[in-house]
């Protein structure tokens, strides 16, 4: 701090005193929440009366910049918390049981931390922001929920309105974008090792084709488990969906062709539905027939209940905004992966125990 009081100024040293203290707490020489020099300190440092320099502090404290603890001194007021106005971008589409919980989650995070969210769907309302047009203007920050490709010419131009952005429910490596993401790869090599366990060993995995990094993520914990077990991972045990592909229709081909597997990954909640169609049209009964685990909770319908992994939706929509304020408040931040939670069911039969290897 400027430890000098110009006596020969027509300001009152009072003054002159209160607005050195600001400029300290503005610059981040005074921080919230910490304590400042005593008044007898002040006094001795600025060469003024210490009943002037109680005149300061207490237009500090009255303007909420200060405040006093009996007994300890004066510190520095935290900042007030103004109501932020966040955008969040992402796609309308079906109503999974995820996106629900991520929708709670956004709602719980924005009460919580203050902000008021508006939903702005991908393409024209992008395009919209990134020019400046939209209709409520440029917000204070956003959050990019994902949707298709990882990362995109649409989200660079959001990204060059200089607001801060939060990714969620993606990791857009090189980006420089902190994001909050959920662990795709270590959950499911937990789920497909239970299966190992159990003694299976032709173990069939129902996917996406679409180019998605969780997809993918997915895809290579199922192999990547496989192949520390010593099983070859073997191409013909995986059935591939086309996007927007008819679920049941591409299952029911895959258990018409040749040996069938033992066990079976349903890798995501929009293969589910089609995917047990399917077994059902074919006789096959869970866990009798095929074992079967799944990424994302089943429907409470499909009975024996599923060994699967559930993701903290949430959880995920929350600590979304908990970056944004930090991130907003001019705080350095840590992506933040988010582990699955494996739900325990009736689905998996033991057919022998798995050789060990000495």
């Amino acid at each position: 701090m400027n430890a000098s009081i110009d006596k020969t100024m027509g300001t009152p040293a009072y003054q002159q005193l209160k607005k050195q203290l600001e400029t300290a707490i503005d610059v981040g020489e005074l921080m919230p929440g910490k304590r400042i020099p005593s008044e007898h300190e002040l006094s001795r440092r600025y060469g003024i009366h210490r009943s002037t320099v109680r005149i300061s502090l207490r237009q500090l404290a009255t303007e909420g910049i200060l405040h006093s603890v009996p007994g300890r001194g004066w510190f520095v007021a935290p900042p007030t918390r103004r109501m932020l106005n966040v955008a969040i971008i992402a796609a309308a589409r079906r109503a999974s049981r995820f996106m629900q919980d991520v929708r709670q989650g956004l709602l719980a995070g924005a009460e919580r931390h203050g902000c008021e969210i508006e939903f702005v769907e991908p393409g024209s309302g992008t395009a919209a922001l990134a020019a400046g047009i939209h209709p409520g203007g440029v917000p204070d920050a956003l959050i990019w929920l994902g949707h298709g490709q990882e990362y995109t010419p649409e989200l660079a131009s959001v990204a060059r309105l200089g607001r801060p952005i939060v990714v969620g429910n993606r990791q857009i490596f090189g980006s420089g974008l902190p994001f909050v993401a959920i662990d795709q790869y270590s959950g499911t090599r937990d789920l497909v090792t239970r299966l190992i366990m159990a003694g299976h060993r032709n173990i069939g995995c129902v996917t996406s084709k679409a180019p998605l990094r969780y997809v993918s993520q997915r895809l290579r914990a199922y192999r990547d488990t496989l192949t520390t077990a010593g099983i070859e991972p073997d191409a013909r045990w995986v059935c591939q969906v086309p996007q927007g592909g008819d679920v049941a229709a591409v299952v029911r081909r895959y258990l018409a062709t040749g040996e069938r597997p033992t066990a079976l990954f349903v890798a995501g909640e929009a293969l589910h539905a089609g995917t047990f169609m399917a077994l059902e049209e074919a006789g096959l009964r869970v866990p009798e027939n095929m074992s079967v685990i799944a990424f994302d909770r089943p429907a409470e319908a499909m009975q024996p209940a599923i060994v699967c992994l559930e993701q903290p939706g949430e959880l995920l929509g929350e600590r979304l905004f908990a970056l944004i304020r930090r991130l907003v408040a001019g705080e350095r931040v840590s992506d933040e992966i988010l582990p699955t939670r494996l739900i325990p069911g009736e689905s998996i039969r033991s057919i022998g125990k798995f050789p060990r290897t000495a």
